[in-house]
């Protein structure tokens, strides 16, 4: 390993030394989270709601807005009041592991529900770092990578939040995996794991009808039978009944989704000091959405067989901080393009392998910094974050392979 980066750049031994005390801190950082939120906090109530639901009134009455405000404030053990329910709006998939942990203590059903997301995350870093493995790393650039990812804010965010995000970096990352060995059908079925988000995993589908279409009829076959799946478990109704409520929460009619916090353009909308009204901002943010899958679309038609993991990188780039729906915890997915970014490097420069996995930490640094703060301080510190992230797969395309 040479000691001596190129002019004005960190050499390897520095840059790792570097993501070490990032390491470090990150982990840190999250240790903190969880000990500032020592009661049950956020999103895991949802999920234990939907597991209560199920239990008692039967799964097909999971979108039931009046049953879920019923059953979440016996479980809060307040008064029923319908205007504090936090609604689940998510697919039914994890049905069958929710109902049971929605009948023992909700400290030990945390747990358990974090243990299980740690190992998905744990799993997804075992995917992304395969390259690396294949390709001769040492064991210390895996555990620097993996730590890395792992010491991700988005990761803890999710994890202390009871959120089940660690499905959807684990859809993605395996989407990634095959598409890049070539395994088109099977990467579309990957990219299913996804659907735990149903608008973004049929965005990050929604091109492939252009070009490597085998990629779209993988993810048409799983899809339709997870859509069997779910409508076993909760009715024909299934699909009209979540749309509803999907349309329901995100126009703000009788929930707040928390839009100035989000990372995307409906967050930085919603941030200005006089915001659109809603369904003008939620037509605002459709519309651009749909605006950047058209584009990448016709970029995926110019391409055709050539389209690439890099392309791919950038769609889920995009897809972060645009679809109209996303939090903090959802941006744990930006770690799989910038590993795939560093094991590229790694293939065709040993010596610059890590500057992509460094920008990531320098991402999840600014955005526990943009986190801690509102109002244009947050904007200012998550517009670096976001420039952080995109940066290295940008840079990725001016590689020796770029072409392959």
């Amino acid at each position: 390993m040479r000691t001596r980066g190129p002019k004005g750049a960190a050499s390897p031994t520095r840059r790792t030394l570097l993501l070490v005390g990032y390491t470090l801190v990150a982990l840190w950082v999250g240790v903190s989270l969880f000990r500032a939120f020592p009661n049950i906090a956020g999103d895991f109530l949802i999920q234990v709601t939907a597991g209560r639901v199920a239990e008692l009134d039967g799964a097909r009455s999971l979108y039931d807005l009046e049953v879920q405000s019923l059953r979440q404030a016996e479980i809060r053990g307040v008064a029923h009041d319908s205007d504090i329910l936090l609604p689940f709006n998510h697919p039914p998939f994890l049905l069958p592991a929710l109902r049971p942990l929605s009948t023992i203590d909700l400290n030990r059903a945390f747990a358990i529900w974090t243990i299980a997301s740690f190992a998905s995350f744990v799993l997804s870093i075992a995917i992304m770092t395969d390259p690396f493995r294949k390709h001769g790393a040492s064991r210390g650039q895996l555990l620097l990578v993996g730590s890395t990812v792992l010491a991700f804010f988005p990761v803890w965010v999710a994890l202390f939040q009871g959120q089940d995000t660690g499905l959807l970096v684990l859809g993605v990352a395996a989407w990634l995996l095959l598409f890049e060995r070539g395994k088109d059908f099977q990467a579309g079925i990957a990219l299913c794991g996804a659907l735990i988000r149903p608008h973004m995993a049929i965005g990050l589908a929604l091109p492939f009808l252009f070009a490597r279409r085998r990629v779209l009829s993988g993810f048409v076959a799983g899809s339709l039978v997870l859509l069997g799946y779910a409508v076993l478990l909760t009715g024909p109704e299934f699909p009209k009944d979540l749309v509803m409520l999907i349309r329901e929460t995100s126009l703000y009619q009788r929930f707040d989704v928390g839009s100035a916090r989000m990372l995307n353009l409906k967050g930085t909308l919603s941030r200005l000091n006089n915001p659109p009204p809603s369904p003008v901002l939620e037509a605002l943010s459709w519309s651009a959405w749909l605006v950047f899958l058209g584009i990448m679309s016709r970029c995926w038609s110019s391409l055709g067989d050539r389209v690439s993991v890099r392309q791919c990188s950038l769609l889920v780039a995009g897809t972060v901080f645009l679809v109209p729906h996303i939090h903090m915890h959802d941006a744990a997915i930006c770690a799989v393009p910038a590993v795939g970014a560093s094991a590229r490097r790694f293939v065709v420069s040993r010596s610059d392998w890590d500057a992509p996995v460094m920008s990531l930490a320098v991402a999840s640094l600014l955005l526990a910094i943009a986190w801690m703060n509102t109002g244009w301080v947050f904007s200012l510190v998550l517009g670096l974050a976001i420039a952080a992230i995109f940066w290295p797969l940008v840079r990725d395309f001016r590689s020796p392979i770029a072409g392959r």
